[in-house]
């Protein structure tokens, strides 16, 4: 691979890391509204739909790191 495209991989990547970085910060906040959920909220569909966004942006984030982990072996 010449010089070109790998910079171009190396651009995508920290695009990538930079996707990956913003939704760890909305899992990070998504987590901290259901723990601040009033006990009350426990079980109902509000906090299982916060629960359920955490899980699929955590899910999104692993999904991230394997995609910049098989680009670093391209490059």
């Amino acid at each position: 691979m010449n010089k070109r495209r790998r910079a171009a991989i190396a651009k995508a990547v920290a695009k990538i890391e930079e996707a990956k970085a913003i939704l760890e910060d909305v899992s990070d906040e998504e987590t901290d509204a259901m723990c601040n959920l009033e006990d009350c909220f426990s079980g109902t569909e509000r906090y299982s739909k916060i629960e359920s966004n955490v899980e699929l942006i955590d899910g999104a984030v692993s999904s991230l790191d394997d995609v910049i982990g098989e680009l670093a072996d391209v490059a």
